[in-house]
């Protein structure tokens, strides 16, 4: 089964009256579609600190575990660059490599983007895996689905 990764910047939706809704829209696609999606969120190490984050993950942290998320500062990911579906804030560029991408304007463009996401993902038919072939688990403190939480922490100056 496929993993469709969606990659947002964190600051773009935090602590705003959309928070709720964005974090609730991008589980409800995994559940009404049935298939996987993970969140990659990001920052930059200018924009929010380490305790906002946290109490962020505080906020939501089973849904994060259910989806798989990521949280890392800085726009650019180590363990690997491609996202299947990029937004970002219109006006801005990014390097980062993503197959798709939807640009908006604030938190309830964002809510706009992710029902492209969810359509995107609806209408797309899984590829075909190799038979034989058996499914990764992480172990040592994965959850049920395989995914687990993962803050990068922001070196304190």
């Amino acid at each position: 089964m496929i993993r469709y990764s969606v990659r947002i910047n964190l600051t773009d939706f935090i602590s705003t009256p959309e928070e709720p809704q964005i974090i609730e829209a991008v589980h409800a696609i995994g559940v009404e579609t049935g298939k996987k999606i993970f969140l990659k969120l990001w920052y930059r190490k200018d924009e929010l600190t380490q305790e906002q984050v946290l109490d962020f993950v505080k906020r939501y942290e089973t849904i994060l575990e259910d989806i798989g998320t990521n949280i890392h500062a800085g726009e650019h990911e180590t363990w690997t660059q491609k996202s299947w579906f990029n937004m970002r804030k219109r006006g801005t560029t990014t390097s980062t490599d993503y197959r798709h991408e939807c640009t908006y304007g604030d938190p309830s463009g964002i809510l706009r983007a992710l029902n492209v996401f969810h359509t995107m993902v609806t209408k797309m038919g899984d590829i075909n895996t190799v038979s034989g072939v058996p499914s990764h688990k992480k172990e040592n403190g994965g959850h049920s689905n395989g995914y687990r939480v993962t803050i990068k922490r922001v070196p304190h100056a």
